[in-house]
């Protein structure tokens, strides 16, 4: 039984009512690591702190702990390795080609999508993931469509009941009506990034991997929406207008909107029926003003047309830098810096309002030395200044004129700002220098086991995340990847295979992980040398494993022109054999005679 419109509307409620806790604090953490974008809108909250001589403490901890933890966390490139699985056959080399066909298709289409490289978003999915807890991308196939003129067609008139073509009365030629024809331009796997201020899961469910449903909400234009085909729409859905908010606030515009004759589009995945569902949400127009009162209106379900592998997997994929039970949304790493972070950054504003106001005082006898004559005295630009003096018997110079200095910075202040600091890298695992701030070989060894465990640990939960993206690109492309070429080979020992391309090639199940870098084949030097390494043992095997073997290292090295390369080896390894000595004939074959003795092996030592 499918759920009622009534339900999802429940179901939607509930699941702002608990986000709409956290947005507060969420912009609290926005603001602690940039005040840029509250700057140019003149809201600006540097009074939170304010010392009492006047200082404004500037955050400025937070920011550069953030910004570490994104540069070690930065990938500028990913490399992609896909190990055919099967627990029901024999693997052979045709998977080998298939899994390099796989590599190849997802290096290409994460690229494509703007995640890792054009726009990459992958940045601001981090971002998200360190401020909020939770970054949140969402995957679907997008077709851009451009009319093209496909043919023209004349234009015809009945004339006695004879169709006769129309003739241009200027020209005098046949007029010819144009025909045109939406075509795709471009197809690609889109992974759009969800605001945390946008995104919906079940209010119930303790972790957001727990939930049963994910959903994101949009403001759409209502003119979008009637020109997208898929859509059908009710004739009496009015426009509103929006005010655009993020995590920095809402954008004050006075009486304007910022986004009018729109409509709030919500999207909807339900991992249980496996359906795709798009709803508008509508406000009646006598509650337009209080926002209230809404409904729901469906606009377009459909069952998912992309078979995934796991019921757990859908076009919602979410990079979790610090996951906790006890918190559906995530940790934010700034919830345990902020502290200690803020009160460095208070001594370190405090210690340098006390140096900039340290000052010098000449304290002199008038009765000795007149006023006039030591400003005369400090403000000359000669380097040599005479002033005569009238010094009473019982006096030195010494008494007429001396310095004063107001007091110092305290002690305190430059010896507990170093701890604070401390706190932040302990608590984060991220130092200004790897293992700065080690006093011992013990320490250093303690903060590269433990300290640097947590960053590595959020790494780790990145690339996840670029892995379950991965397998949301290998379901998209195995439905619409346009269909590549057929390739016959002759194997070995005479069999004949058929190698695919295109989306025939990525179907079957795939072991898939994104790597760091490596490119659409990546491979470690460990497994490249193990595979040159098993030549030698597989050169006493003869000619046909040889080749079998062969083609397993080209396809895993990711080395172009492979089947030719196999086919000319064929010829070259499987040379003419010498005839097999007569039965009873008391002979002995030589068995350098029979097997060529130039084996592939010697060919690829001599890389090695």
């Amino acid at each position: 039984m499918k759920d009622t419109h009534d339900i999802w509307h429940k179901r939607i409620a509930a699941a702002r009512k608990r986000r709409d806790k956290y947005e507060q604090v969420w912009r609290h953490y926005a603001s602690l690591h940039t005040e840029g974008a509250k700057a140019v809108r003149g809201l600006t909250d540097d009074y939170r702190i304010t010392l009492p001589e006047g200082d404004q403490v500037k955050i400025s901890l937070v920011y550069r702990n953030i910004e570490q933890t994104m540069a070690y966390m930065e990938t500028p490139d990913i490399g992609i390795t896909a190990r055919a699985t099967s627990a029901t056959r024999e693997l052979s080399n045709v998977d080998t080609h298939r899994e390099a066909v796989v590599e190849q298709a997802l290096s290409d289409s994460l690229k494509r999508s703007g995640l890792v490289t054009g726009p990459e978003r992958l940045d601001r999915v981090k971002l998200d993931g360190l401020i909020c807890g939770h970054g949140i991308t969402y995957s679907w196939w997008h077709v851009i469509e451009e009319e093209v003129e496909v043919g023209r067609v004349p234009v015809m008139v009945d004339s006695y009941g004879v169709l006769k073509p129309k003739v241009d009365a200027a020209t005098g030629r046949p007029k010819y009506e144009v025909r045109k024809e939406a075509m795709p331009v471009f197809e690609y796997v889109d992974d759009m990034r969800v605001s945390p201020l946008q995104f919906l899961f079940a209010s119930s469910a303790s972790q957001i991997y727990d939930s049963h449903w994910y959903g994101f909400e949009s403001v759409v234009r209502l003119a979008e929406l009637k020109a997208d085909p898929r859509y059908d729409l009710p004739s009496d859905i009015e426009p509103s207008s929006f005010k655009v908010k993020d995590l920095t606030g809402e954008h004050e515009s006075g009486d304007d909107y910022l986004q009018e004759d729109s409509v709030c589009l919500i999207i909807v995945w339900d991992k249980d029926h496996r359906e795709l569902i798009h709803f508008i949400e509508t406000t009646a127009p006598e509650h337009q003003r209080r926002q209230k009162e809404t409904s729901l209106t469906e606009v377009y379900r459909i069952r998912h047309p992309v078979p995934f592998d796991h019921p757990d997997d859908g076009p919602f994929n979410f990079f979790i830098p610090q996951p906790a039970s006890d918190d559906p949304f995530g940790i934010s790493h700034i919830e345990h810096i902020r502290n200690p972070a803020i009160e460095a950054d208070v001594m370190r504003s405090r210690r340098a309002n006390l140096s900039r106001n340290q000052k010098r005082f000449m304290v002199y006898d008038k009765d000795t030395v007149s006023t006039t004559q030591m400003d005369e005295a400090l403000g000359s630009d000669r380097d040599l200044e005479a002033i005569g003096v009238d010094l009473e018997d019982s006096k030195t110079l010494a008494q007429a004129v001396t310095e004063v200095q107001t007091p110092g910075v305290p002690d305190e202040l430059l010896r507990y700002q170093p701890f604070a600091e401390d706190d932040v890298r302990k608590n984060s695992g991220i130092a200004e220098t790897p293992f700065g701030g080690a006093e011992t070989a013990t320490e250093s060894e303690n903060q590269q086991m433990i300290g640097q465990a947590r960053t590595n640990r959020k790494r780790n939960k990145l690339f996840k995340y670029l892995t379950d993206v991965a397998r949301t690109h290998h379901a998209f492309l195995r439905e619409f990847l346009p269909s590549g070429q057929s390739l016959r080979i002759t194997m070995p020992d005479g069999r004949e295979e058929i190698l695919q391309y295109g989306r025939e090639a990525l179907v079957g199940v795939f072991d898939i992980k994104v790597t760091p870098s490596g490119g659409p084949s990546a491979i470690s030097p460990v497994r490249q040398k193990m595979l040159i390494d098993g030549m030698a043992v597989i050169r006493e095997l003869g000619p046909e494993a040889q080749l079998l073997y062969s083609g397993e290292l080209l396809r895993q090295l990711d080395i172009r022109d492979v089947n030719p390369i196999l086919a000319a080896a064929r010829k070259y390894l499987v040379a003419v054999q010498a005839p097999m000595p007569a039965t009873g004939s008391g002979g002995e074959t030589n068995p350098a005679g029979i097997n060529n003795p130039t084996v592939m092996a010697d060919a690829v030592n001599t890389f090695g």
